[in-house]
């Protein structure tokens, strides 16, 4: 699907998640001391889309198109009542929109397992610009998901077990042998401000 006048989008993978930790770029690296980690009452879902350039109009014959940065964004189900936690992520996605952020994302998969996924640079774009609508979810923030400028700083402890560096061109790594997310400072509710 196209969206824009020279890009094409793949249709949008869904996941749920249930937890998120947004940590705000600082000199190019993430600056995991500025974390904030949100624990949803209920799911919201990941939304990923592949882009890639099209051929110049009127081009017969025309090299592959070029990746360009994958759209990410957080909606809920058309179903679900807003809650204040999905809001206070959104605005904390916007405040670091000129820096970026990286965003760490886990999904409960079973007792005891979860999945891991992480947007190593995120870019918020308005909702006005977003370009996919997607059937049955309300999309609550869009964006960008930006390849590794160089090696990623993972936090400690990690939340994967032995990660390996990130190489340049990576967006988003994914892994089913996960620690579970950091246990929030707040643990007696669901959600504390950071």
């Amino acid at each position: 699907m196209p969206d824009d006048d020279d890009t094409v989008a793949a249709r949008p993978t869904l996941s749920l998640c249930d937890v998120v930790r947004i940590t705000p770029y600082r000199e190019g690296e993430p600056d995991h001391r500025q974390a904030c980690t949100t624990w949803f009452p209920q799911p919201v879902t990941l939304v990923y889309a592949h882009r890639a350039s099209l051929p110049p109009f009127g081009t017969l014959t025309a090299p592959r198109g070029r990746n360009v940065p994958p759209l990410v964004g957080f909606a809920l189900s058309d179903e679900s009542v807003a809650f204040p936690e999905a809001e206070a992520g959104v605005e904390r996605l916007w405040q670091h929109r000129a820096t970026g952020a990286s965003v760490d994302l886990w999904s409960w998969a079973a007792p005891g397992t979860w999945v891991y996924s992480l947007v190593v640079e995120w870019r918020p774009m308005p909702l006005e610009g977003w370009p996919l609508a997607i059937e049955g979810q309300d999309v609550l923030a869009g964006g960008s998901a930006h390849a590794s400028r160089g090696r990623y700083a993972w936090p400690t402890p990690p939340p994967i077990p032995n990660p390996h560096d990130v190489d340049p061109d990576v967006h988003f790594v994914l892994s089913t042998e996960a620690s579970g997310p950091p246990v929030h400072p707040c643990a007696a509710s669901f959600w504390c401000s950071c």
